[in-house]
């Protein structure tokens, strides 16, 4: 009897997999770390960044996570650009909350592979928080992928 070809990729060893998910979990650590900066600067320099930025009010303050993965950053806007606060803001504090499904979600939409409102159809990502506030951060973001990941197909026009 043969063996059809999907048993046969389930026995394959597993070293890529596991190099694959070690590389994904640096990837989305760097990017959670970088990302106060990111969001600053691309206020800074994007019209479309700008517009949403002068849209929330001082003080609104957004949370990123990603769910098991056990890190997260959460940020507030300043009168001028954006700060980092700690990852331990009670949530009373916190007005939009941006939460991903899974570490393998949240790569895909990091990385470029599929865009943010494809994301966003597909439910790879939950929100919480006020509707107009969670445009206006979904538009932010957008910017800043695009600017990031423009030569990408997924954000080619």
């Amino acid at each position: 009897m043969t063996q059809s070809t999907s048993d046969q990729t389930t026995a394959l060893p597993r070293t890529r997999p596991i190099k694959r998910g070690k590389f994904r979990t640096f990837y989305v650590k760097a990017l959670l770390f970088c990302l106060p900066l990111a969001v600053a600067f691309f206020t800074l320099i994007s019209k479309k960044a700008r517009q949403e930025h002068a849209y929330l009010p001082a003080g609104f303050a957004f949370a990123l996570d990603v769910r098991g993965f056990g890190r997260g950053v959460v940020l507030q806007r300043t009168k001028r650009n954006w700060r980092s606060l700690k990852k331990t803001t009670p949530a009373s504090h916190i007005d939009y909350i941006i939460e991903f499904r899974d570490l393998d979600f949240a790569f895909e939409v990091f990385s470029g592979s599929i865009t943010l409102k494809k994301a966003l159809a597909g439910r790879l990502f939950a929100t919480y928080g006020p509707n107009d506030k969670g445009v206006a951060i979904t538009y932010l973001f957008h910017a800043i992928l695009n600017t990031l990941f423009g030569w990408r197909k997924a954000y080619r026009r």
